[in-house]
């Protein structure tokens, strides 16, 4: 199968009710963070996708779209690699989406020991850590709310994690 959509935009905007509209409108199954979950193999291929060695065949076998995370990270690999799929990008009000993340996904404990194939996928492919992110807003931020700032902390949180 190749892809036919692809999702650009990131989880908690949505995806899963895109998902489940694409799969209505006969272009699934649609491959979401959910599929991730339910395949033993799918974060140590991803992995390997972060380390510029996607194998999206077998990452995609059997979907005829993508949505969310993991997949919304490599939007422009995909695009290129399924030049005649159809590229969806959904959004959400930064603060709401921020909100969100910190209440569902991004709301785990800390890590302990070595990291599982599940966290260095999220390491690698979701990015910079919430701890990070918080380290960057305290020592370099105003507290104002605006789309600027969040712009501003996803750069510090990226040079941060490239230093730490």
């Amino acid at each position: 199968m190749t892809l036919k959509v692809i999702g650009a935009g990131l989880g908690r905007t949505g995806t899963l009710s895109l998902k489940l509209a694409l799969e209505r409108l006969g272009l699934g199954p649609c491959h979401h963070m959910m599929e991730v979950f339910a395949r033993p193999e799918a974060p140590e291929l991803w992995c390997e996708a972060a380390d510029g060695r996607p194998d999206w065949e077998r990452i995609f076998d059997g979907y005829n779209s993508t949505v969310d995370w993991p997949s919304a990270s490599f939007y422009r690999q995909l695009a290129e690699a399924y030049p005649d799929a159809k590229v969806i990008l959904t959004e959400r009000d930064p603060e709401a989406w921020f909100a969100s993340t910190q209440a569902t996904i991004f709301n785990f404990p800390p890590q302990q020991g070595e990291p599982n194939p599940w966290q260095r996928m999220v390491a690698k492919v979701i990015g910079g850590s919430t701890i990070t992110q918080q380290l960057a807003k305290n020592l370099f931020l105003s507290g104002e709310r605006t789309l600027l700032r969040k712009g501003q902390e996803l750069v510090l949180t990226l040079m941060l994690e490239t230093l730490l």
